[in-house]
């Protein structure tokens, strides 16, 4: 078998935590860099391997291994980079060092560059690793302001024991070996603005918060975190933060390499019902138990005014979106079935031809979608047991002010009950005519970055010749849906969406699923309209003409093709593919028994 000179290795090769930092996957040959160039510039959510709906980065710091960095402040001490070795085992830790000035503390924290926020009422915990030098004892803090002055803790990083911890925080200490402790705090924010911790070197177990000493001793840190929720999550390297891939495990087995269009969510505290923004008369609500790691809330109508979901009359739980432009439009919820049959959804001051609102029903017990409004799309997934991700899409015609969505438990007559409830996550609405993942939002709109996935230099490099050369891409998730048009990932000689020679895979508003291309000069010609939910492919060229295998078949033959030195593996707007599970370049033509061994 040929030996790739590049390869994105399937799935189960990835591992999370310390030795890929910023990779989207470990590359085991001549892949320059050893990195996948990838920007999206925003946080984005994913389902990680437990099942679980989780931010990336979740970890808040940037920088999280170069405290040199100005993204760090540092007081009274100075910081050696790159002096010992990490508990990964590279060459990357660094040493605090305390200038010896008496009755200062001596400490490094997160810059304001770093724009660190919290949110009040919400956990966060930090996380450093550490280890004694000459220092014995280490402390972190949370600033007061946003939090209570009692947000701390104390650790002997010499024995690997837990100091005075504050009254308004909880505590662990960690051995990693090779004397090496995960040291971290967790406590609850109570105002809501930037925010701030530090690090700080301190004389005893029990020394006070932001303590003023003379140190002129040291230790060793590396791998800082700061993440949302009650524990430290495993550890997650950063640099700028943002430009991070999501490795998304929510089509189940091997997780794969995600890639999304940018979408806004206009619904304000999409995850926060105790908010103003939602209207909840009539509606009680309660704390459950959480939906897929999103902390969940209960909504359970009172005896008043129960009649037909839909009703001017019936309360339903309300958020209105404002003024939104016309276009396609999908809402999502993700819910879990309560004591009620069925859950009614309306949208309100929409216009689609003469109609004002949409609304419809979903059965639980039979799942599946009734009383459907013209010009509404329904579609549910449901990743556990009761639980559903409904999503409901229209071509909005219009603008119209005080849009807004309902939701409410209801029985098989459509109608709101005394005591029905069901449990809520999240609400999304964006432009689009497919659902993306969860965008939180609080206060304001958040807008997700589409994801970017550029390489250069690919004949340069060698990773395909003169002599021609094979592409092969592993798909998952090609669903059939009306796409992005904008959307393309192609390997050709320029890096514009202006192609000159290239293939290309590209989603077509009018196609159900990816079409494969190739471009020569000004003229696009369509190789074939992938037609599965999963798909292998292999595209390979000779200088003169190229063939196409798709899932263990040639479906293109001996097409004209002559560019060889193209040089840009580049993906905008994402979404085309969606999943990524593997991918290779060749740098000669392989054969055909080789091509269809690949995509099998």
């Amino acid at each position: 078998m040929a030996t790739p000179t590049f390869i994105l290795p399937s799935a189960p090769t990835y591992t999370e935590g310390f030795v890929n930092g910023l990779n989207v996957y470990p590359n085991p040959t001549n892949f320059v860099a050893n990195q996948v160039p990838f920007t999206r510039a925003a946080t984005a959510t994913r389902t990680n391997a437990a099942g679980l709906i989780e931010i990336v980065p979740y970890n808040i710091f940037q920088y999280s291994e170069q405290f040199n960095n100005a993204a760090w402040l540092v007081a009274e001490a100075s910081i050696t980079p790159n002096s010992t070795t990490a508990p990964n085992g590279t060459l990357t830790a660094d040493t605090l060092i305390g200038n010896g000035v008496s009755g200062v503390p001596h400490r490094i924290t997160p810059g304001t560059v770093q724009g660190i926020s919290v949110i009040s009422g919400t956990a966060y915990t930090v996380s450093c690793y550490v280890k004694k030098n000459t220092n014995d004892f280490f402390q972190i803090y949370f600033q007061a302001g946003q939090f209570t002055a009692n947000a701390f803790a104390n650790f002997d990083v010499n024995n690997g024991v837990l100091g005075t911890v504050g009254s308004a925080a909880t505590a662990t200490i960690t051995n990693v070996g090779g004397g090496w402790y995960r040291c971290s705090v967790t406590s609850t924010a109570n105002s809501t603005n930037l925010s701030g911790v530090s690090f700080s070197l301190i004389t005893s177990t029990t020394a006070t918060r932001n303590e003023p000493n003379a140190l002129n001793t040291s230790v060793f840190l590396w791998g800082a975190q700061f993440v949302e929720g009650t524990g430290a999550l495993p550890y997650q390297q950063t640099e700028t933060r943002l430009n991070r891939p999501r490795v998304d495990f929510s089509l189940g087995g091997c997780p794969n390499l995600l890639l999304e269009p940018q979408r806004t969510n206009v619904v304000l505290y999409s995850a926060d019902l105790s908010q103003s923004i939602w209207s909840k008369t009539n509606y009680v609500l309660s704390s459950t138990t959480p939906i897929q790691g999103i902390n969940a809330t209960r909504i359970t109508k009172n005896s008043v005014d129960n009649d037909v979901f839909t009703g001017i009359d019936t309360r339903n739980v309300i958020n209105t979106v404002g003024t939104y432009a016309a276009g396609t439009k999908t809402l999502t919820y993700l819910i879990r079935k309560g004591n009620t049959d069925k859950v009614g959804f309306l949208i309100n001051n929409v216009l689609v031809g003469a109609l004002t609102a949409v609304s419809c029903t979903f059965d639980f017990n039979t799942q599946t979608f009734a009383n459907v409004s013209a010009g509404l799309t329904t579609g549910f997934e449901s990743p556990s047991t009761d639980v559903y991700k409904i999503s409901l899409t229209i071509a909005d015609t219009g603008t119209a002010t005080n849009k807004a969505i309902w939701i409410a438990p209801i029985d098989n007559f459509n109608s709101t009950v005394d005591g029905g409830y069901l449990d809520f996550a999240f609400a999304q609405f964006e432009t689009g005519s497919y659902p993306t993942t969860y965008i939180p939002t609080t206060s304001a709109t958040v807008t997700r970055n589409s994801d970017s996935f550029t390489f250069s230099n690919v004949f340069t490099n060698n990773l395909i010749s003169s002599a021609g050369g094979t592409w092969f891409v592993d798909f998952r998730g090609n669903i059939a849906r009306v796409r992005d048009a904008a959307s393309q990932f192609w390997l050709g000689d320029t890096s514009s969406t202006n192609l000159n020679n290239a293939f290309t895979f590209r989603g077509q508003a009018t196609s159900a699923r990816m079409s494969i291309n190739k471009v020569v000069g000004t003229t696009t010609t369509q190789l074939l309209t992938t037609a599965a939910d999963t798909i292998k492919v292999a595209i390979k060229w000779n200088g003169t003409t190229a063939d196409v295998f798709v899932n263990g078949v040639k479906v293109v033959a001996a097409t004209s093709f002559t560019t060889t030195n193209m040089e840009f593996l580049y993906g905008f707007a994402a979404d085309v593919p969606k999943y990524i599970n593997s991918m290779a370049l060749y740098n000669t033509p392989i054969s055909d028994a080789e091509c269809i061994q690949i995509t099998t």
